[in-house]
């Protein structure tokens, strides 16, 4: 993973542009974050509705994996948003020596 950040970081240039993208692209991060978040309670929402209203089998089984996946879904939004943040950070700080 760091080759990756550093990758990613060596490809940015010094431009006076480059600090208002870094802030459109950390902007744009903490979005990602919140719909992740929004997606995981709507599943949240839905697996818990199939367990509660339904006594049938397959959709009260359907409805502990959707809770399941909820969960996976916020779990992928965090490690993705602090991975970005990772990368924003070093660019940042790179941007800021550059100056």
């Amino acid at each position: 993973m760091p080759e990756k950040i550093n990758a990613i970081v060596d490809d940015i240039h010094n431009k006076p542009t480059d600090m208002l993208a870094l802030g459109r692209t950390l902007m744009a991060n903490e979005r990602t974050l919140l719909g992740y978040v929004r997606t995981s309670i709507g599943f949240l929402g839905g697996g818990i509705a199939l367990i509660k209203y339904f006594e049938d089998l397959i959709l009260v089984i359907l409805g502990w994996f959707v809770v399941a996946a909820s969960f996976f879904f916020i779990a992928l939004g965090i490690k993705r948003f602090l991975d970005m943040k990772k990368i924003l950070k070093k660019a940042h700080a790179k941007l800021s020596m550059s100056v």
